[in-house]
């Protein structure tokens, strides 16, 4: 081994490697460029159109208008039932009332018919009892 460098000894020397390119990181000047004008004018675009900001806003009042007028119109309609409700409950009312009246006069006459009835029990009691003591007197005085 003499006459050799003691680097060299082992054989073959290390040296850095250099990077192979690979086929995806090799772009061509055209085609760099053309992307690159693709992304400038992708950024540079507006993001709505006008028509479309024009047909949203239509679309958004639209919505608004049908909920506005639906709102009213169930308003005008709750408003209605709260009075169809009141006149039922005045008309209700005034039913009660008589028919308070009505059972009033009935209680009445029902009361009066009883007191009548116990009237006449009351004389049929006693002439049931008055007859039961003639009856018996006579039975006593009949000569056997």
């Amino acid at each position: 081994m003499t006459g050799m460098d003691p680097e060299t000894a082992g054989g073959e020397t290390e040296r850095p490697k250099e990077p192979v390119p690979q086929a995806a990181d090799v772009l061509d000047s055209d085609l760099l460029a053309k992307l690159v004008a693709q992304a400038v004018a992708a950024h540079n675009r507006p993001r709505r159109s006008a028509l479309l900001t024009a047909l949203a806003t239509t679309i958004v009042a639209g919505l608004v208008a049908v909920a506005a007028a639906g709102y009213t119109a169930l308003r005008a309609d709750v408003t209605a039932l709260h009075a169809e409700i009141s006149g039922v409950e005045a008309r209700l009312r005034v039913e009660m009332h008589d028919f308070r009246a009505e059972m009033q006069d009935f209680r009445a006459e029902v009361n009066s018919t009883l007191l009548d009835h116990t009237d006449r029990l009351a004389r049929l009691e006693t002439a049931s009892q008055h007859h039961t003591d003639r009856l018996a007197r006579l039975e006593l005085a009949a000569p056997q």
